[in-house]
This record gives C-alpha cells, sequence and structure tokens, in this order.
C-alpha cells in the first residue's frame, strides 16, 4: 500500500513538474512572437523617429537663421506649417521682400517668452515614448497567464525572455513595444498663436480691384497668356502660380513679349480711366472692366503680329536649315487657303493626337487668333465680338476632342 502511495505521489510530481515546463514554454512562445512583432516594426519606426526629427531639425535650424524664435517654430511645427513657411520664405526673398517672422507666426495675446532651446522644442513636438508597461502587464493585454500551475510567477519567465530579446538590440522590451504600437505622448505646448502667409503681390492686386484700378489676378494671366501665344515665348511662375516673366530660347521674343504686356496693361489703366473712341462709331466708350481687357488683349495680339512680321533676323530667328534658334511658330500649322466655314473641323482635325502639352497649348491660342482675324475681316464683328464668337468656337471644338 505505501508503495502504490509513493508511486502515486511520484507520479503527481512529474506530472505537475510537466504542466509547469509546458506553462514556461507556452510562455516564452507569447513573448516570441510578441518581440518579433514589436522589433521589425518598433525598430522601423524609430528609425522613421529619427529620420524625422533629423530632418525637421534642419528645417528649424534655415528658420532660426531667419530669425525665427523656438516657440514660433514650436507653433509652425504643431500646425504642420514647417515646409510652407519655408517654402513662403523662399518666394518673398526672389520678390526681393522683407521677412518678419512676427508677421508670419503671430503670438497669442497673453503670450511670455519660454525661454526653450530648440532640442526642447524638437523634444516637444516629436512627443516621448511610453515605458511604463511591464512585461507581466504586457502577456495579460495578449490573453495569456502571469501565474501558473502552483503558483508559478509566469511574468518573471516572460520578463526574462524579453530582456534577453531587447538586449541584443540595445532596446527594453518596453520601448520596442512602445515604439511598435505607437504609445507616444505629446504634451500640449506651452504657447500657442497662428500662421499667417499672406501673398503680398496678391493683396495688393486685390486692393487695386478694390479701388477700381488695375487688372484682377485672372485678367493679368490671360494676358501673360496672350503674350505666350502672340510672341511664342514661355510663361513662367512662382511656386503660388503667381506670374513672373517669360522665358524660351529667344531672347528678343521675351523681350518684345515683356514690353507688350507692360504697355497693354499700361493701355489698360489709360482707357479705363479715360475710355477709349471707337473705330467704327468715332464715339467715346467708357469700357467696362472686361471690355478693357479684351482691348488689352487685342493690343498685345497687334504687337505680337508686328513682331513676327520683322525680318527673322531681327525677330532673333536664325536661318532655314540652322539646328539652333528656330522660329517657334514654324510648326505650327498654316490655315491660309481653308475656308472660314471648313476652319473649325481643320483645327480639330490637327489638335488630335497632339501629346505636348506645351505645344497643344500653343496651337490651341493659335487657332483662336486665326478665328478672331477671320470673323473681324469677313464677318465683319469688332474685336470684342471676335474674340467672344472664337472662344466659344474654340470651347466647342476642345470639347469634341475629349
Amino acid at each position: 500500500m505505501a508503495f502504490i502511495l509513493s508511486s502515486f505521489l511520484g507520479g503527481a510530481a512529474e506530472r505537475a513538474s510537466e504542466i509547469m515546463q509546458e506553462e514556461r514554454e507556452n510562455t516564452q512562445k507569447i513573448v516570441d512572437a510578441s518581440m518579433k512583432f514589436w522589433t521589425e516594426t518598433g525598430i522601423s519606426n524609430y528609425k522613421d523617429r529619427k529620420a524625422k526629427r533629423k530632418d525637421l531639425s534642419m528645417k528649424f535650424q534655415t528658420l532660426s537663421e531667419a530669425g525665427f524664435t523656438p516657440d514660433q517654430l514650436d507653433i509652425a511645427a504643431r500646425q504642420n506649417k514647417v515646409d510652407d513657411i519655408i517654402k513662403y520664405i523662399d518666394v518673398q526673398r526672389n520678390r526681393k521682400l522683407a521677412i518678419n517672422p512676427s508677421e508670419i507666426v503671430r503670438m497669442s495675446g497673453d503670450y511670455k517668452e519660454t525661454g526653450r532651446t530648440m532640442d526642447q522644442v524638437l523634444d516637444g513636438v516629436m512627443g516621448r515614448v511610453n515605458r511604463g508597461m511591464t512585461m507581466s502587464d504586457a502577456i495579460d493585454d495578449m490573453g495569456g497567464k502571469t501565474k501558473g500551475f502552483l503558483g508559478q510567477d509566469l511574468g518573471k519567465v516572460a520578463q526574462k525572455r524579453a530582456e534577453a530579446f531587447g538586449s541584443a538590440f540595445g532596446m527594453s522590451a518596453d520601448e520596442l513595444r512602445a515604439l511598435a504600437t505607437d504609445d507616444i505622448t505629446i504634451d500640449a505646448s506651452p504657447v500657442s498663436g497662428n500662421i499667417f502667409l499672406t501673398d503680398e503681390v496678391a493683396a495688393a492686386q486685390a486692393q487695386e480691384i478694390i479701388q477700381g484700378k488695375g487688372l484682377t489676378a485672372g485678367q493679368e494671366s490671360r494676358l501673360s497668356n496672350d503674350a505666350v501665344t502672340a510672341f511664342g515665348v514661355k510663361r513662367l511662375t512662382d511656386d503660388y502660380g503667381n506670374f513672373t516673366g517669360f522665358g524660351g530660347d529667344n531672347p528678343k521674343a521675351i523681350a518684345a513679349a515683356s514690353r507688350a504686356t507692360l504697355e497693354a496693361t499700361i493701355y489698360f489703366d489709360k482707357i479705363m480711366k479715360e475710355g477709349y473712341v471707337d473705330e467704327e462709331t468715332g464715339q467715346l466708350i467708357k469700357p467696362t472692366r472686361n471690355q478693357a481687357r479684351l482691348k488689352a488683349q487685342e493690343f498685345i495680339y497687334q504687337k505680337g503680329e508686328a513682331f513676327n512680321n520683322l525680318p527673322p533676323e531681327k525677330r532673333g530667328v536664325l536661318g532655314q536649315g540652322s539646328n539652333s534658334g528656330a522660329d517657334a511658330t514654324s510648326t505650327m500649322p498654316n490655315y491660309s487657303g481653308i475656308s472660314t466655314s471648313e476652319l473649325p473641323s481643320r483645327i480639330a482635325q490637327n489638335l488630335t493626337g497632339v501629346n505636348d502639352d506645351a505645344l497643344l497649348d500653343q496651337m490651341f491660342r493659335q487657332a483662336e487668333r486665326e478665328l478672331q482675324d477671320r470673323y473681324k475681316k469677313e464677318k465683319g464683328m469688332s474685336p470684342a465680338q471676335a474674340i467672344s464668337a472664337a472662344e466659344a468656337q474654340m470651347k466647342i471644338i476642345r470639347d469634341s476632342l475629349q
């Protein structure tokens, strides 16, 4: 009987040992699976955070050199406006305009300087990685057990396994977990304010419009586009889409387009103030703003036609057969000999299949000018009527190509 009891107790102890070993192995498997995910994702997120901090630090330095304080940088970063401000500053500098950081980042009325360094602002913006969760808590979160058979401390088993993993990467398990799960705390900023990126050029134009002077931004844009068509040049803009000048391969055409656009703007202001005499009726016309713009457009086309009628050498165009300085209009369609009734279909045919956007835009404008000239000469339309009719016809053609 004693032998049987002894055998029973021995078997029970052996089974208990097996259960406890199974629990340890199961806990280790949970830890291994968790650490694999935390390591792969956490290390990747750590590298991303490090790269982001380095990038932000360099941009902070750029803005600091432009006169921005750490407190202003804090507001810019938290509102995700750092890149926008740098771009804005570049545009202002290109325009030879002064940069006033206090006008760009305006602090709230009760603002008091915090005295923080740039690194301290970076720390606040990036946030801190939370490292408070123990491995036992993590096991609980994953549905595992921290207490096993006969009170075995599985949390301690998990912690030991996790520490072995973490030491290989130079980070604790809780830090890897926090990085992998984005367990980051970003404290509220001690300062507040607003960002103002005022386009001073556009603001000045708006003020002129309010006062009844000058071209609107849209009208000025169309006028520069008219010069592009008339002189075969390229339209240049800044990062905000504002017209900055003309470009291309022909300096003489660029100079002529710039001069014609300036003269057209002066002409616009003059007829808005004084009116103009209608060529057919001899009456003094006080134009609307849009009518004046159409007259300015006609003015540019006349200047462009006069320029293109100059001898090639005076237009900056080399002789035929040269590979450089070719006339921009030489590759454009020739509509002479085509009747006005057939012209729309021929225009559509020429535009079909053109994949070069710049060339397509030039061809559209050339065709629109051709229609305007035909309507004025053959149908007796006024310049304004011809422009409106040509625009309507080109819209029909454009729609048919889509």
